[in-house]
């Protein structure tokens, strides 16, 4: 192999080298920046799961306050309180999950409560004791619901 050659095939290896370099530098960037995003998101999700909990306060607290003797003035300022953080989540892009009626879905429900019941079809929400939310399609909290299971007969035929 003569000189020329030598000095080509090791301008070819020291190129090859750099390409390699540029690529694993792209990729450690690519990698830093999609860890960035996740620890952000969760970081946000720890904090929206602070608000729901305050949300559902603000649910029971009008709930209750609802069917009783309430200073109309303090009851309108605390609904408006209420809505106010609602609009601020769906700002940020959460939403509800609309359960009741809705087929029991692992995904976005945690049953707490199984019921046997005619009236519904096996599987569906009937009751739900805290609302879930989403932030796209990532699940942030699952709704707490009450599900309709069907009623199983005694083998003399009784329910």
């Amino acid at each position: 192999m003569g000189k020329q050659e030598k000095l080509k095939s090791d301008y070819e290896k020291l190129q090859n080298i750099a390409a390699r370099a540029q690529a694993d530098l792209v990729n450690f960037r690519n990698r830093v920046q999609s860890e960035n995003v996740e620890i952000r998101s969760k970081a946000e999700q720890r904090i929206v799961l602070k608000f729901i909990d305050v949300i559902d306060q603000f649910e029971k607290a009008i709930e209750a306050v609802e069917n009783s003797d309430h200073d109309e003035k303090w009851f309108k300022g605390v609904e408006a309180v209420y809505r106010n953080f609602e609009k601020i989540l769906l700002s940020e892009g959460f939403s509800r999950i609309e359960s009741k009626g809705s087929v029991f879905d692992p995904r976005l429900h945690e049953a707490i409560v199984n019921t046997p019941t005619d009236e519904f079809d096996s599987g569906t929400v009937i009751k739900e004791f805290s609302r879930g939310y989403v932030k796209r399609e990532n699940v942030v909290r699952p709704s707490m619901v009450e599900i309709a299971t069907e009623k199983t007969k005694s083998p003399d035929g009784e329910i």
